[in-house]
């Protein structure tokens, strides 16, 4: 905290210090509702502070109904509390530059997903956007320890370990979690891409003498060539650039594609590593004739984010909604038990063949009778 907020600590009443740390104390949750809080004599020892100051800070979490006083019981938390408990989202991607606000199926999914896992558990989800690159007073305000006492945890989404809101949280020791495809960080929960990769590049097992086309956007190929070396498989990387001021990432992979077909490149085995890179690679292939022509396509995505792309698909799909469900859950135990850092927790891919893809309806498997 800088000198200026110590200079006003120092300058204001010693009771203001007490209903600081008393309220953020039960916003942050460390105070559940129902909870009886220390007796006047154990504050005043806690503060070294006088009857009357603790009275005063006191009062004022009374007054704003953060505090209950019961005759001959003690003070407690009131359990109508819990509806005020707050929970901090922070998405490391800046959502006004990103694609003509275009955010993408999978963040967009993480985001409604933990609005739901929030209301289920009675807390608010506050959510802010603090690209991980931006400038450092751009996180002053959300490193303050009075802000972050005020949230009764913190989830992370698209952020790096290093972000540093994520830091202050880790150094308060303060509940969190995060999902990441690229972090393993305690109380997370890992994408793992590896396996998914591994897992895509097996869909070709025809003839491993012809190369598979992988395409991607600004993709971590270093893990893709290492998957593919595994299993001795030759590959084309193909990065698909994008201008958000041309277009969205499905205009994107239609462009590209469109650009290799010209080229004469050999499309039959094609991997690719975003669902709205292949809404538009699928176009232009439909839009060739390609659909009729022996061809294997294979889609890394999140389940939840399938939609139709006009043609037989293998997708290799991870779960969106239990990623979220998992994080809120670790949230959850963290309640019960701050002082245990949980373990990653590994969210794998499966195989959804085209025939099971048909049978999704807005990312939701249907029931067959």
């Amino acid at each position: 905290m800088g000198n200026v907020s110590k200079q006003k600590r120092k300058k204001r009443p010693m009771y203001r210090d007490v209903y600081e740390e008393l309220k953020g104390l039960i916003l942050s949750g460390e105070y559940l509702p129902g909870t009886k809080v220390p007796t006047e004599p154990e504050l005043q020892k806690r503060f070294n502070a006088s009857r009357v100051t603790i009275r005063l800070g006191v009062d004022m979490l009374v007054n704003e109904g953060l505090l209950d006083r019961q005759q001959g019981r003690g003070t407690f938390v009131p359990v109508a509390v819990r509806r005020r408990l707050r929970v901090l989202c922070v998405v490391g991607l800046n959502f006004a530059s990103s694609h003509h606000h275009h955010l993408g199926s999978y963040y967009s999914d993480l985001i409604v997903f933990s609005q739901e896992q929030a209301a289920a558990a009675g807390w608010e989800l506050e959510i802010v956007w603090l690209p991980t690159y931006q400038k450092a007073q751009r996180f002053e305000a959300y490193c303050e320890e009075e802000v972050l006492r005020q949230y009764v945890a913190f989830l992370f989404l698209a952020c790096g370990s290093n972000h540093p809101v994520l830091l202050q949280v880790q150094k308060m020791n303060l509940r969190y979690s995060i999902i990441s495809p690229t972090h393993l960080i305690p109380n997370g929960v890992y994408l793992d891409y590896p396996q998914g990769i591994s897992l895509a590049i097996q869909q070709f097992d025809d003839d491993k003498a012809k190369a598979i086309v992988l395409m991607g956007v600004g993709y971590n190929w270093d893990l893709v060539m290492q998957s593919l070396a595994e299993v001795s498989r030759k590959a084309i990387l193909v990065n698909v650039p994008v201008d958000p001021g041309r277009g969205t990432l499905a205009s994107a992979g239609y462009e590209r594609t469109m650009e290799l077909i010209r080229d004469g490149q050999d499309l039959s085995r094609l991997l690719v590593l975003d669902d709205n890179v292949a809404l538009g690679v699928t176009r232009a292939l439909l839009s060739l004739g390609y659909k009729d022509r022996p061809i294997k396509v294979v889609v890394m995505v999140g389940k939840q984010e399938i939609e139709p792309m006009g043609m037989p698909v293998t997708y290799v799909v991870h779960d969106t909604e239990e990623e979220v469900r998992h994080a809120f859950q670790s949230l959850r135990q963290q309640m019960d038990d701050r002082s245990v850092a949980l373990p990653v927790w590994f969210s794998s891919f499966s195989v959804l063949p085209p025939q099971e893809a048909g049978k999704i309806e807005k990312g939701k498997l249907k029931v067959e009778n």
